[in-house]
């Protein structure tokens, strides 16, 4: 279900981290898969260069699979200070 969010809402990558987001990411049509990784440490650095101005990011997950990570990663791309995180990452 969604990937049929996805779908609708017209975005253009989609990374996804952990075992169950590859489900999703099997679902999604073949131009939205950006990358996978088993951990977000995998994907920080190709999410950060995958950003180009005037996109807009969303990062959705929970502190179990350390989306801090990835956050972080795009700090240097703002000029506003990074948000911290609770979690041990």
């Amino acid at each position: 279900a969604l990937a049929n969010c996805l779908v609708r809402a017209e975005a253009d990558l989609v990374f996804t981290v952990g075992v169950q987001m590859g489900h999703l990411r099997d679902a999604l049509p073949q131009a939205m898969r950006a990358g996978h990784g088993e951990r977000s440490d995998d994907l920080a650095i190709p999410v950060a260069a995958a950003i180009r101005d005037g996109d807009v990011v969303m990062v959705k997950g929970s502190l179990g699979v350390c989306m801090a990570t990835i956050i972080e990663a795009l700090h240097p791309i703002d000029s506003k200070p990074a948000p911290r995180v609770a979690g041990n990452c």
